[in-house]
Order: structure tokens, then sequence, then C-alpha cells
């Protein structure tokens, strides 16, 4: 048997200082369940909680219970990515939301992760269960619409019948590797679903697909909280064979290892209780609550007694460390009004559920098991989260993390040693939507008006020790703490980490206090209505501009003018489109613009007309720059659709000028934001069949040259309309060029998804959010944000 010992200075040292290097390996053995709430477990609430859950109770009986325990994050793939990397998420470029069906990788290759650590320690490392961090799915463009746009749940209705051109594009990608997956992060060993209820519906193994998914899931599966998304599956798969198979894989590489008699690792990211609620027949109908999603969650605590028998089993249980935790909350979908009214709560005393920054949003169960430290059936009540892992794993090796590593990971080895004091300065938590939260002692601020919704500015501050619930929001009565946990969230950002250590970089900007999300500002909060001022008269119609300008604008504040163009086709539509957009540039110091311009539904004129119109604004606003605050030399075009066409031609297309004396140059920008913008308008693009190359010369595609001011363009990848190809080709063309181009793939969003709710009913909230911060970055890269320049 390999015991570690525990020395008294180890004991009283620094709770961020390494340990002394060991003289065993444990074996490690992490199990992640799946939206578990803090309540769905027994022994977290006695009182409130009607699910029984014995495995997860007796393990921690023989080990220590986690009273104040978070994921970093109210949902998946942000908290996988914290745990594996002792790094939060949101310094990446997950600022919101989940990794998306068919993403690329969130965890770059270099990044140690724990399973990395593990290794360079002679572990053997194995994942099994649900990875959905990403992959580099050999997709190509050309073959994306094959995999997209296939329906599910909800209003969506799902194919039922694949295409021949779809099993062919899933057969050329299934037969090759897939790079960028857990083999690739440090793991030796991979077996599992991505994401259980989006496709491909098939195990993989390694960095192949088990088999090669031909067919489509019967429509029955998109009911009753099952699979959301259609897309290639195997014939026959069954949803409820997925969770018993990953328990039977655990099982096996456990008694492998042990047999081998060298240190093992095994990551177990569980499928369950998140949807699909597939459960077993056996545990059909167990729970007293008569609920699937009870009977799932018992069905899940069998798993982890099946997973804790294989390792005792295998004679190895005083040899391993186990961890069981949970990703966020439960989610409120699966129907916990439902089970509140039968007497179970699964956020237990807890505000909100999954993806909330609400407690029941983050807090999760979290219990250690590590024979010979641990001392059977304690509590912690120290705040910790799930990011410490790593740095925990590197104090039992002895091991020293580099410096761009675990940049907010803290060693939970004191508190596991029976230490009881705080090792965090503070704890980052994080919602959905992309609200933060931080957490120091008793405090907790929210920077943002409540759980998810990001529409205004206002913090929210609670004492988590006399009210758990939080009902009382005491900003107003303790503004020193406000402000203390502001600038604490500040340096954190600042730093590159929350530990001490040498200053590391975000991948992104983080912006912590969000100023606009799904709605713009309200009327009385917003800058000033909108100036209304004609710079052209055409086609017997007074074109205007609509100028919003922020409150405190004054002459000569060199400030940052962008103007926005709504699409529909060079047909219909209005400026409102990019009135929210407005209002979000306006609050952030810019002189804001909505354009009008000639369109054939009431002007009968045609798309050269309106690129016309565009110049037409884009030369009046450098010459009236100053009069508003603006600089003329810091003037951006940004546009949608047809108007992402008409941004791109005032600094591409030459000519089309009407005004006496104009030039390209008056009329052209200095930097381009484009969402789904129409990009060759020849015969080979957009004009097709039915234009032919009646427009190719208003083709931004065909007029690439050096010396075009920067552009960023973001593209849904299932675009039907203006097909993700179009872009690509017109990006290759910038680049050969020379020129900046920036393209951010939105993938499976269709045509016009960066639009605001109240636009455009059925648009995303998520999205408007997306492209609103990557656009507000690409302008801080430009140097055009902050929007006032320094004064010469």
């Amino acid at each position: 048997m390999r015991r570690i010992t525990i020395g008294l200075a180890a004991l009283l040292g620094a709770a961020f200082a390494p340990a002394a290097a060991a003289p065993g390996k444990p074996n490690i053995v992490i199990i992640l369940a799946d939206d578990l709430g803090y309540g769905d477990v027994s022994c977290y609430n006695p009182e409130r909680g009607k699910i029984p859950t014995p495995s997860i109770d007796a393990l921690a009986k023989g080990g220590m219970r986690f009273t104040d325990a978070h994921s970093s994050s109210g949902v998946c793939s942000p908290t996988r990515y914290t745990l594996l990397t002792g790094r939060y998420h949101w310094r990446t470029r997950l600022q919101s939301g989940i990794v998306g069906v068919w993403g690329a990788p969130l965890i770059v290759p270099d990044r140690l992760t724990v399973a990395g650590l593990a290794k360079r320690h002679e572990y053997h490392t194995a994942c099994v269960g649900k990875w959905h961090l990403g992959w580099d799915w050999p997709i190509p463009s050309d073959d994306k619409k094959h995999f997209q746009g296939l329906g599910g749940k909800g209003k969506d209705k799902a194919e039922t019948e694949p295409t021949a051109d779809q099993v062919a594009a899933w057969k050329r990608a299934f037969a090759q590797k897939i790079p960028g997956g857990p083999t690739t992060r440090g793991f030796d060993e991979y077996f599992g679903t991505d994401v259980p209820n989006w496709p491909p519906y098939c195990f993989i193994e390694n960095d192949r697909t088990v088999g090669v998914p031909t067919t489509l899931l019967p429509p029955k599966e998109f009911t009753n909280n099952l699979a959301s998304l259609q897309g290639p599956a195997l014939p026959e798969w069954k949803l409820d064979a997925v969770l018993p198979a990953l328990a039977d894989r655990a099982c096996e590489i456990i008694a492998k290892q042990a047999k081998a008699k060298s240190p093992f690792l095994l990551y177990l990211p569980l499928t369950a209780p998140h949807t699909p609620i597939a459960v077993a027949k056996e545990w059909q109908g167990k729970s007293e609550l008569k609920h699937r999603y009870a009977d799932f969650v018992m069905q899940t605590d069998a798993v982890v007694g099946r997973v804790l028998e294989a390792i005792k089993a295998a004679g190895v249980e005083e040899d391993t460390l186990v961890v069981f935790t949970s990703d966020n909350g439960c989610a409120p979908y699966i129907g916990a009004k439902e089970l509140e009214a039968r007497g179970h709560f699964p956020s237990g005393p807890l505000r909100g559920y999954k993806a909330d920054a609400w407690e029941g949003g983050h807090r999760v169960p979290f219990i250690v098991r590590f024979p010979g430290t641990v001392k059977p059936g304690s509590t912690c009540p120290p705040t910790i989260c799930s990011v410490d892992l790593l740095a925990t794993l590197a104090d039992v090796l002895g091991a020293k993390l580099p410096a761009a590593a675990g940049e907010d990971s803290v060693s939970l080895l004191p508190l596991l040693r029976g230490v009881d004091r705080p090792i965090h300065e503070a704890v980052v938590h994080h919602s959905s939507a992309g609200v933060f939260a931080i957490r120091s002692g008793k405090w907790k601020l929210i920077l943002g008006p409540g759980s998810g919704a990001t529409d205004g500015t206002k913090p929210h501050l609670y004492d988590l020790a006399a009210d758990i619930g939080e009902k009382t929001d005491l900003a107003a009565k303790h503004p020193e703490e406000v402000k203390r946990l502001t600038e604490l969230m500040e340096k954190f950002v600042a730093d590159g980490r929350s530990t001490p250590g040498e200053k590391q970089k975000n991948d992104v900007t983080v912006q912590i206090l969000k100023k606009a999300k799904a709605d713009p500002p309200p009327k009385k909060d917003a800058p000033a209505a909108p100036k209304e001022v004609v710079y052209k008269e055409a086609s017997g119609d007074k074109l205007q501009l609509h100028i919003y300008t922020p409150a405190d604008a004054k002459p000569g504040d060199n400030r940052t003018a962008i103007v926005f163009f709504f699409g529909g086709g060079w047909s219909n539509w209005n400026p409102t489109q990019f009135e929210p957009f407005a209002r979000h540039f306006a609050g952030l110091g810019c002189v804001a613009i909505c354009a009008d311009y000639r369109v054939s539904s009431r002007h009968k004129t045609a798309p050269a007309d309106a690129v016309r119109d565009a110049k037409s604004a884009v030369r009046y606003v450098r010459e009236h720059a100053k009069e508003w605050g603006a600089d003329p030399n810091r003037i951006v075009a940004a546009g949608g659709s047809a108007g992402g066409h008409l941004a791109a031609c005032t600094a591409l297309v030459p000519w089309f000028l009407d005004e006496k004396g104009a030039t390209d140059a008056g009329a052209a920008p200095n930097a381009l934001v484009l969402f789904n913008p129409v990009l060759d308008t020849s015969a080979a693009g957009f004009g097709g069949g039915k234009r032919g190359d009646e427009l190719k010369p208003i083709s931004p595609q065909h007029h690439v040259r050096e010396k075009l001011p920067p552009v960023l363009v973001l593209h849904g990848t299932a675009d039907a309309t203006v097909p993700f190809k179009q872009v690509e080709a017109f990006a290759k063309a910038m680049k050969g060029a020379g020129n900046v181009c920036e393209v951010e793939a939105f993938e499976g969003r269709g045509h016009g998804f960066f639009n605001h709710p109240e636009f455009r009913k059925g648009a995303k909230p998520d999205d408007y959010e997306a492209c609103v911060r990557r656009a507000t970055k690409f302008l801080e890269d430009q140097k055009l944000l902050p929007a006032r320049a320094p004064q010469k």
C-alpha cells in the first residue's frame, strides 16, 4: 500500500506553497456529474431532498464534504475548461454560453492540463465520458451545410431522413481521424460521447468514431428532454445505453491499470443527469417522486457506486484519491418546479438553477476521499472551486506549476489535511450569459442586474453568512464592499491570474461589467434621442442620418464615429435595425449613426444607387464629424447582409460618387465591421442565374487590393443566403493583398443571426451580445476604442 505521509511542517505551511515531494503517487479518479444540483445529493440536502443517493453519501462518509464549493460557471463547457486547466474559462474566447455543436477546441494545445501534469509524473491518463470542449472536426467548408440546420427539439422540426449528399459528407468526415480532442490535451486514451444530446450520435474512441454515423435519430428521441439537435447518428443508437457504457469502460480501466501496478488518473465526466434524460429500464419508476429526473439521479448515483466498488475490488482503494463534483446546478427545464411541488428542492436552500450567477447556478457538491490524508466523515466550510484541482494535484506530487499554468488554481491539500482557513482571496463565478460574480469571505458581488441579464450596470451585494438565499441586496448599504470587490475583480482581470505569481495575458479583452446585453439601454438612461440630419436628397426623398451622441460629447472630442447600414436585400427594411447597436456604441462614447438609403420597395432603385448613398453618407459624416465631437479620421462603416455589402463598398468599390468633387478616399471609412455581408455580387456569387454579372461592378470581392482598411466579418457557418465560403474567399483575397481581415465564424448560425430580438422576432439575445462583444474587441484592437482619441 502506498500512503501519502503528512509532516508537521507541511501541515503548518502556507496554503499557496507547494508541499514537499510525496513518497508515493496516489491514483486519481475525478468524477464530474452533469447538471446535478447542490440539493440533489441527500447528504447535502437532508431536510429538503427526496432523492436517495446512497453511493455519493457513502463517499462523503469516507471522505471530506465541502459545503461551499463552486464550479466556475453556471453551464457546462466553461466549467470543464476551468477544472482541467486551473484557469478561469472567461480568460478565453468563451465569454458566455458553451462550445457550440461542431465547435473548435477551447483548450489550446500547449496549455497544461490535469492530465498533462499527471503524464509528466508517469501516470496513465484516461478520459471517459462527455468532453464538450471542442474538436478540430474534419469537415471542409463546402460540407458544413450537411452537418447543420437539421432541426431538433422545440419549434425546430427535426429532419427524419438524410439525403444522399449528407450521408456522403458524413462518411468522408468520419472516415478520418478527429484531431484536437482529449488525446491531444494530455490523455492517453478517451472513450465517450462528445455531447450526448448533440450529434454525432455515436461513441468516439481516442480520435475516431466507433462506427460511421449514416442515419438520423427518429422524431421520438426529441421529446421529453431527450436529444436536442438532429444530426448524423449510428443506426439503432440508444440514448439510454450511453451512461451504462461509460460505467463499463471506467471500471475496465480501473481494473486494468490497477493490475499494471502503475499510477493512473481517470477523469470521468458523466453524461448524467443532464439531458437526454434516458433512464435505463431497471431504474425507471424507482424514485418515490415518480419523476424521470429523480430516477436518473438515482441511476447516476449507482454509476458512482459501481466506480467506487471497482476501485475497491481492484485492491487500490487505500491508494486512490477520489474527487466527486458537478459541473453546475440543476437545469430548471427538467421539471424543477414540479419536483419542488413534490417536496424535492434541487438547489436546496439556494436561489437559482443552472446558468445563473445565483448560488444555485454554481454551488455544487464536492467530495474528496483521500485515505491517510482526509479524515473520514469530515466537512470543510472554506470557499473553494473546481479550478483548484490542478494546483492540488501538483501539491500532492510535489511539483511546481509553470507561471503560465494554473493561474487561478490554489491547492486544496491544506484543507484536506484539516486546516480550516480560507485559501482564496476571492473566487469568481460566471453565468451562462456572461454575468460575473465575485465571492470573498461572506460577501458576494454580482456585477450585473441580477443573475443572467446584463442590460444595465447595477451590481448586487449579498451577505451569504446571513442570507444564503440571496434575498436582500446590500449594495447601497455597503458601497465600500462593492468598491473593494469590484477593484479586486479588475485586478484579477488585469493580472491575468488570481493567484500570486508572474502576470499573464488573457486570450481576449474581458469586460467585467456589461453595459449592454440583449436589450439596449432604456430610453431615459440612453444617450440623447438621435438627432436626424438630412445628408442627401435623391429620388424625391430626403435621406437621413440618425445620430446618437453621448451626453457629454462636444466639438473637438476626436471620438470614433460608426455608421450602420441596414440589410434587406437592397429592397426593404429601415435604419431601426441597428438602433440597439448604435445605443451600445454610443454608450461606449462613440458617435453612432444609423443611415437611411434608397431601396427598391420605396424608391424603385437598383443596388448601385444604394452604393452611391452609402458613399454619400460616409462622406457627409467625415465632413461634419467635428461638429458632433467625432474625428474625421476615425470612421467605421458597419452593416448587415445588404447593409454589410454597402459598408464594404464604401472602402473597396471605386466610383459611384454622386457629389461634385467627391473622391473615393473621402467616402472611405477607416475600418469595417460586417455582419453576414454580401461580398461577391458576380454571377458566381450572389448574382447567380437571376442577375448574372449585372452587379459585378459593385462586388467587393472583385475590388480587393492592397492598403485597404482593417475588416471584421461576423458570419454564420450555416448561412444559406450568403454561404460561408464567400467570406472565406474574401478573407483569403484580403490577406493575400496584405490587409487585415478577421473572420468570426458562428457555428450553425444562419442569415441574420446577429439581429437584436426587438428587431427580428426569434433572434437569440446571446448571439446579439456575442456580436457586440466581438465587434467591440475588434475596435479596441484597431485603437478605435476607447472612443476618444488623445488630444494633439
